[in-house]
């Protein structure tokens, strides 16, 4: 009886939450590109509270319900939920807060993470972050620690290692989900890459070469070859940290400029194909003339014609996208 008690009283929390709780909006808690999160609170109400052996008894029927490698990592609490968790707290955030949707958004749309084409559980990195049923409602949130095991809140409920699927029902685990991975370490100058692969092509032996002029400094050049192998259609390519070997960092109001972005690929087939690059998530696009790509070695150049201003130690993401 004391092991229902447990589970009836932490499912009630979460309805008791948005009445008996108080929340305060804040606006401290801020991206890895130092954007605010809209809809974060920090909690200032009662808190719920267990004993060892009810949290024992917890674990053992969330065992029951999901399966017998799921672990409570942390006890339930009103302060934080899964969005919370999985983009503020589970890195290194000082904050212990709550993120209600849509403010988890901010995460990507500022492009301090970005989505991985076509991932899986499987072939998604560990550490991505993991939003479940993005064509639904995707009110849940989750990090990947290894194949087969996340890490997720459950709303008022405890923080919990689980696979995949084994949750609440109402996150609709079997539906679609979203892999983002984390783009701009901070403090740490220079670029992240990120290629994506819409085509039915295969591309394979990548190498992108980015020139800048920062100020009034001499060009800034970086050449990366991919060291990761092939990616196909709906595919990304995450690559990065790179250093240009001249910091792409200045004072305030020093802008980049002159920016030039080459791509060549080795093309597993001839085909019609279009390609764009982008500074920073999509802010700055250039379109190259789409052409047909001969089976093999083939180029795009992109003159990004604009000045970006880049505060000290941060970091800028090169977008190049074949479709």
């Amino acid at each position: 009886m004391k092991r229902i008690f447990v589970i009836i009283t932490l499912v009630l929390s979460d309805f008791y939450a948005g009445i008996a709780q108080s929340y305060a909006p804040t606006a401290d808690v801020k991206t890895p590109m130092g954007n605010t999160v809209p809809s974060a609170y920090i909690h200032s109400g009662y808190d719920v509270s267990y004993t060892s052996s009810e949290l024992a008894a917890y674990e053992a029927e969330l065992k029951v319900l999901y399966g017998s490698s799921v672990q409570l990592l942390g006890a339930p609490t009103f302060k934080y939920n899964c969005h919370g968790y999985a983009w503020h707290i589970s890195d290194g955030g000082s904050h212990t807060v709550r993120i209600d949707w849509p403010g988890h958004y901010q995460y990507w749309q500022d492009g301090s993470y970005a989505k991985v084409f076509g991932a899986t559980d499987i072939t998604a990195p560990n550490g991505a972050r993991v939003v479940y049923d993005p064509n639904g409602y995707g009110d849940h949130s989750a990090v990947k620690i290894s194949t087969g095991t996340y890490v997720s809140k459950w709303g008022a409920m405890g923080l919990v290692q689980h696979p995949p699927n084994a949750c609440p029902s109402n996150y609709n685990a079997f539906n679609a989900k979203d892999f983002y991975v984390k783009t701009l370490p901070s403090g740490v100058p220079g670029f992240d890459f990120i290629i994506h692969n819409t085509t039915q092509m295969c591309l394979s032996n990548m190498t992108v070469e980015f020139r800048a002029k920062v100020g009034n400094n001499a060009i800034a050049k970086l050449i990366d070859r991919d060291p990761y192998g092939t990616i196909c259609g709906n595919q990304s390519l995450i690559g990065g940290p790179y250093d240009t070997g001249y910091p792409i960092s200045s004072p305030p109001g020093t802008p980049i400029t002159n920016m030039e972005v080459t791509f060549i690929a080795n093309y597993s087939s001839s085909g019609y194909a279009t390609a764009r690059a982008s500074i920073d998530g999509g802010g700055f696009w250039s379109y190259s003339s789409s052409k047909i790509v001969n089976s093999g070695s083939d180029i795009f150049v992109f003159n990004l014609n604009v000045s970006v201003n880049v505060p000290c130690a941060s970091r800028r993401i090169l977008e190049i996208h074949i479709y």
